[in-house]
């Protein structure tokens, strides 16, 4: 299952206001950090390997085995004190903390 909240569906809009095209937003492993897996999301076409998702006008892409390892997953947009921005949240497991030498702890 893929979630996509009104928030983040309003602000993939402000992102898409005013271009002549809506392409595809892929959801992909953008690293991994302290806290596991990190999800993000691009601009991209879609290929064979993909799950894909229409959800209020817009094309979401998965590639299937990560859709497969991570749903649900779920595409939010948040303001706090810190900032605002996306946030991709799934089943994947979290990291073990700092036993992988990550220099932000």
């Amino acid at each position: 299952m893929l979630e996509v909240t009104r928030k983040a569906t309003e602000m993939i809009g402000q992102f898409f206001k005013g271009r002549e095209k809506v392409e595809p937003v892929r959801v992909f492993v953008a690293g991994m950090g302290c806290s596991g897996v990190q999800l993000g999301m691009a601009l991209d076409e879609a290929n064979e390997n993909d799950r894909t998702f229409e959800i209020d006008g817009y094309t979401y892409l998965i590639e299937n085995q990560l859709y497969e390892t991570a749903k649900p997953i779920k595409i939010d947009y948040v303001t706090t004190s810190q900032g605002e921005g996306f946030v991709i949240s799934s089943s994947l497991k979290p990291g073990s903390g700092c036993s992988g030498g990550c220099c932000g702890c």
